[in-house]
């Protein structure tokens, strides 16, 4: 089967033309919908109201959360006493790993 009956068969199924039907009545609504949100957050964090710092810290605590979580999964994995680096050299023998311990 080429490339041209392929592309005449897709083209001749209804479902073909009813998908691209539903995704472009799809975009109609969600591409405005999404810009009168963004506008609207915006608006938001950059007024002079009262709970100015309280949106601006709810739309970045994302941010921060996240590095924060990887922060903590690394020194999980690493960790001399219980990591998981550590128990896996376990399980085959040997020694645990002091490698990235702070030397102090």
């Amino acid at each position: 089967m080429g490339r041209d009956e392929k592309f005449s068969t897709v083209v001749s199924d209804p479902q073909f033309f009813r998908a691209m039907f539903n995704t472009f009545i799809f975009l109609l609504i969600h591409i405005p919908l999404q810009i009168v949100v963004a506008l609207g957050f915006s608006l938001l964090l950059h007024s002079r109201g009262m709970f100015r710092g309280f949106f601006r810290a709810v739309y970045f605590l994302p941010v921060v959360v996240s590095g924060v979580v990887v922060t903590i999964l690394w020194q999980n994995l690493y960790s001399f006493d219980s990591g998981v680096l550590n128990s896996l050299l376990n399980v085959f023998a040997y020694r645990k790993y002091r490698g990235l311990l702070i030397q102090g």
